[in-house]
C-alpha cells in the first residue's frame, strides 16, 4: 500500500490568516513593517488554534488515547493500547483502536513511525 509523505504545507488560506495577524502585531507595537518575530508569533497562535480545532473534533475516547500520547511523547501501538484499556476500564475492540489511531493520524495529531507489530505513535501537535 502506497503511503504519500506528510509534509508541512500551509493552506493559502491560513497564510494569509497568518500574515494578517502578523500585521495587526506589527500595527499595534508601532512597527512600520512587519519582521519574521511578528509572523513566528502569529504562526503559533494560528498552530495552537488549529489544534484545538481538531481536538474538538475527537470523541471522549480518541481524547484519551491522545492525551495518553502527550503525556508519554512516543508510546509502542500495544503498550498505547493496554494503558488507553486501563485508563478506560472498559473493554474496546482492537479494530476500534486502530480506526481511532487512523483517524488521529489523518488529522495530522498523531504521526505514525514504523509499521506492523514495530509501529509507534507520536504526538505531532
Amino acid at each position: 500500500m502506497y503511503k504519500r509523505q506528510q509534509t508541512k504545507i500551509l493552506v493559502p488560506r491560513a497564510c494569509i490568516q497568518i500574515l494578517k495577524n502578523a500585521a495587526i502585531d506589527a500595527e499595534s507595537r508601532g512597527f512600520e513593517a512587519i519582521t519574521l518575530d511578528h509572523v513566528n508569533v502569529a504562526t503559533k497562535c494560528a498552530r495552537k488554534y488549529r489544534r484545538s480545532y481538531l481536538l474538538r473534533k475527537l470523541n471522549e475516547r480518541q481524547q484519551t488515547l491522545y492525551e495518553l500520547l502527550k503525556w508519554n511523547k512516543v508510546m509502542d501501538s500495544g503498550r498505547l493500547f493496554n494503558q488507553y484499556r486501563k485508563s478506560m476500564n472498559e473493554t474496546i475492540t482492537d479494530r476500534s483502536y486502530r480506526n481511532y489511531m487512523t483517524k488521529m493520524v489523518e488529522l495530522g495529531l498523531v504521526r505514525e513511525i514504523g509499521s506492523g507489530r514495530w509501529k509507534k505513535y507520536e504526538a505531532a501537535l
